[in-house]
């Protein structure tokens, strides 16, 4: 163990103990997490009963790429959109997402 004072001049962080690192996700998991985190914050934003985000809940949850982009997300113009839309949107945009599905 590697006792580490005040005033000490480290070049870089002194490493994780073995055994305490989590590995990065990459790839297809780092995808995944992206697109589990998205679905998490849009079912807090979304209307618990339809399950559909209206632009005063992008707004009031905080969403606001989402809010300035409502009416390009809702191309049937309805006010509601689905998380598939919304996939569908950063999909066809180019997010990070999806850049290899």
């Amino acid at each position: 163990m590697q006792i580490v004072k005040v005033g000490d001049r480290l070049r870089m962080p002194p490493p994780d103990p073995v055994g305490t690192a989590i590995p990065q996700a990459q790839g297809q998991a780092l995808r995944d997490q992206v697109l589990e985190n998205m679905k998490q914050r849009f079912d807090v934003a979304a209307d618990p009963s339809t399950h559909l985000l209206s632009l005063s809940g992008a707004k009031r949850s905080g969403w606001g790429y989402i809010a300035d982009h409502f009416s390009e997300i809702d191309r049937s113009g309805s006010g509601y959109v689905s998380f598939e839309d919304l996939k569908r949107y950063l999909k066809a945009r180019k997010g990070a997402a999806f850049t290899n599905s």
